[in-house]
């Protein structure tokens, strides 16, 4: 599975969540991590870029941001790094 289909799934599992619920610290890791991938894919990009980690930023707590503040970065990721359109999967 590619950077772009995890953050797809991700996406799609942080919906089960209300916009302002607050999620765990390994919500965030989890962000990290794709968000990592998605910079090192896509070092030109300005949008990727200038998103900031969320979950290291908070090694000392169990609560993050919200729920709908890390899927509405995860929808920025997914629009900056879309394939192109004869690159679909789905």
């Amino acid at each position: 599975m590619d950077t772009y289909e995890q953050l797809t799934a991700f996406y799609a599992s942080l919906g089960e969540y209300s916009a302002k619920d607050k999620v765990s610290k390994s919500i965030g890791d989890m962000f990290d991590t794709l968000l990592d991938a998605a910079k090192a894919e896509h070092p030109g990009n300005p949008i990727v870029q200038s998103i900031n980690p969320v979950g290291r930023a908070y090694q000392t707590g169990s609560i993050i941001e919200s729920a709908g503040d890390i899927r509405t970065l995860v929808n920025q990721l997914l629009t900056a790094t879309q394939p192109a359109q004869d690159e679909l999967i789905f």
